[in-house]
């Protein structure tokens, strides 16, 4: 019997791991943003670039950083507060933002056009250059094969330190069509930063099926130590939390300190990699149980409201239904994925750490009195 059970943790655990682990790919395809192939935009907060990329760019973010070794074959259009540009550019390019530097680096093999509240224009410039602003300045190392183009309410903000530059008038049709790629790469960047619905779908299932699946699972296979463990957490409240946070800690604290030598020491740190891993997945087990536990306990109390039946499998069934509501939550609401991250490892804290002091069920925790007669 022993064997059984030692069985049905290993298939607890595994189950545990695959099943985490398909939630992830499968929330990291749902809403990573769009990878930067072919026209596609970019989405996000901040983004830099680098490598070769074939085709046009689109880059609506917080913040954009183009590396030195970036070379774009197409046009660019770039939307963000803050741009910072290197690398070489066969196209022709479009920055919008506030704050807008071209390093000297920089090589533009087209026209490039800026609307900055400040703008550093630096490097080569094979073409023409059109700004609008409040303060553009060109370094005196500059390098502009074409004209310059201030379309800028006062033109003395344009500080142009090259010797012997040359700055020609505003070009009225350049000016006017100056954000509609802009724009429309914005529009698209915009509705690929949205999820598609299919796959939002897909992921909610496999949320409550893991939500579900996991108590029921255990409840089946592991009936007696969900018991045992369920005791425990009762009686020694405390006892488990402070078992889980100790668990916690270590974790987090060997974590750090095989990074730390992965980044001083590498074979030593490639070393402790396996340890890591193995540390990984207990912590996974025991938060399964942790979660295991909580949706017997939720379902207990649903089902009390109702029903004056115990039936465990019940308790697990409906409990794991009304622990799923939570991360659904993270998928209809992206920025709070975090904070349902949390929850659920709060609620899965106490148990996890029931699980651990009782040996994942194995033995039962009786307190032992004394009574002198």
């Amino acid at each position: 019997m022993k064997m059984t059970n030692n069985r049905a943790v290993w298939v607890f655990g595994a189950l545990s791991v695959v099943g985490l682990l398909a939630l992830g790919i499968l929330a990291r395809a749902v809403f990573a943003p769009p990878a930067m192939t072919g026209a596609a935009p970019q989405v996000g907060g901040d983004i830099m670039l680098s490598g070769a990329y074939d085709d046009d760019v689109a880059v609506l973010a917080q913040t954009v950083t183009v590396l030195a070794d970036a070379v774009v074959a197409g046009d660019a259009s770039f939307v963000a507060p803050t741009t910072r540009l290197n690398g070489r550019f066969d196209g022709n390019v479009t920055v919008l933002g506030d704050s807008v530097v071209l390093d000297p680096n920089t090589v533009v093999n087209g026209d490039i056009a800026l609307n900055a509240g400040t703008a550093m224009i630096d490097g080569q410039i094979n073409g023409d250059v059109l700004v609008t602003g409040q303060n553009i300045t060109i370094a005196a190392g500059a390098r502009i094969s074409g004209a310059v183009y201030p379309c800028m309410a006062d033109v003395s903000r344009l500080n142009d330190t090259r010797p012997g530059g040359l700055v020609s008038t505003c070009d009225e049709a350049a000016r006017a069509g100056l954000f509609n790629r802009v724009e429309s790469a914005s529009i698209a960047a915009g509705l690929e930063s949205v999820p598609p619905l299919m796959g939002r779908i897909a992921l909610a299932l496999l949320v409550i099926a893991l939500s579900v699946g996991l108590p029921v699972l255990a409840v089946t296979l592991m009936l007696d130590r969900m018991m045992r463990i369920r005791a425990a957490a009762r009686e020694r409240l405390r006892d488990s939390f402070s078992a889980f946070a100790a668990s916690a800690c270590i974790v987090v604290g060997l974590t750090a300190l095989i990074t730390l030598l992965l980044g001083l020491v590498p074979a030593a740190g490639l070393a402790a990699t396996p340890f890591a891993l193995l540390l990984g997945v207990g912590a996974v087990l025991l938060l399964a149980f942790g979660y295991a536990l909580a949706a017997l306990v939720c379902g207990e109390a649903v089902v009390a409201r109702f029903s004056a039946t115990h039936a465990p499998l019940t308790h697990a069934l409906v409990g794991g239904l009304v622990l799923s509501l939570i991360p659904l939550v993270a998928i209809i609401f992206p920025s709070t994925t975090y904070i349902v991250l949390l929850v659920l490892t709060g609620i899965s804290g106490i148990g996890g750490g029931a699980a651990l002091l009782t040996r994942l069920g194995q033995r039962t925790l009786v307190r032992s009195y004394f009574v002198q007669g």
